[in-house]
């Protein structure tokens, strides 16, 4: 049993850019579902900070991070119209095609993500999850060291704070995207909505 401070003022203040980057992004809500025995809410940034823990990237200074973050926008490029209610479910696919693409040599096993991801979906959830974001992101995964500094700039600048933010999100990282379906949106896939309404039944903070 391992277990994480949830004080950890480095890895909670990461969770929370990336949680109000996400919110920005796809408009889902703060508050992810729980068990109706819940105590209380439970935090988009919390479940965060705890799979950022699992995974072994707790700051942006990490460049699979920043390019699970990239991988992210570039979605709501190819479909603007993109949202959810809730947005657990895009943090760890990013992640998991991130580290592939930097890392293909020392990567996770798609069992290892299905802990990292706080059991919150089944190993056959994450393989589908996976391959829909692969083929909605067309398999293009490019990015170099430039964009991921420009891109953690741009991130920090934004949001590391509340307040205004100053560029138009997503970023604009491609000259130009193949036509696709004006009517898609995240919430229609099937795995994600299913993950969506999945009630969390492990301890925050805590990782077995």
């Amino acid at each position: 049993m391992y277990a994480m401070n949830p004080a950890d003022d480095t890895l909670y203040s990461t969770a929370k850019v990336i949680e109000r980057f996400i919110v920005h992004l796809f408009k889902c809500s703060t508050t992810l579902p729980v068990p109706p025995s819940y105590p209380s809410s439970y935090k988009l940034a919390e479940y965060i900070a705890q799979v950022l823990w699992a995974a072994g990237v707790p700051s942006l200074s990490s460049h699979v991070l920043i390019g699970a973050l990239i991988l992210l926008n570039r979605l709501k490029e190819r479909y603007p119209n993109a949202n959810s209610p809730t947005g657990h479910q895009f943090i760890v696919p990013a992640l998991m095609i991130s580290a592939k693409f930097w890392d293909d040599h020392d990567v996770y096993s798609n069992r290892a993500w299905t802990v990292i991801a706080q059991q919150s979906a089944t190993r056959r959830e994450i393989n589908l999850m996976e391959r829909e974001m692969c083929q909605y992101l067309d398999w293009d995964f490019n990015m170099n060291m430039g964009l991921i500094r420009s891109f953690r700039t741009a991130l920090m600048e934004d949001f590391s704070h509340y307040g205004s933010i100053s560029r138009d999100y997503p970023i604009r990282t491609k000259n130009r995207w193949p036509t696709v379906k004006a009517a898609a949106t995240i919430s229609t896939l099937e795995s994600q909505t299913a993950i969506a309404n999945t009630y969390y039944t492990f301890t925050p903070w805590v990782v077995s």
